[in-house]
């Protein structure tokens, strides 16, 4: 999940840089699911892809938009803290 949230591996955790957010790796997923219900349909596409392994890296702008799609839900929902 690192590389959709551009987060740091702590151990038994994944901080969220820009926030005081720790996630565990299941809560971590279950906010990319989440905000990809959000995301554009060209970044929905290619991260699924990545998640399956069908591609080696995202595109600039997929990472962009997921990014900024997770802080947003993070800090608005609250999740984490």
């Amino acid at each position: 999940m690192a590389a959709f949230i551009s987060s740091t591996w702590q151990g038994t955790s994944t901080r969220i840089p820009e926030t005081r957010v720790k996630l565990p790796e299941w809560m971590a997923e279950n906010v990319v699911r989440k905000v990809l219900t959000l995301a554009t349909p060209f970044t929905r596409t290619e991260a699924n892809a990545f998640m399956r392994g069908d591609l080696n890296e995202m595109s600039c702008s997929t990472i962009v938009e997921l990014k900024a799609l997770i802080t947003g839900y993070v800090c608005q929902s609250g999740v984490g803290r």
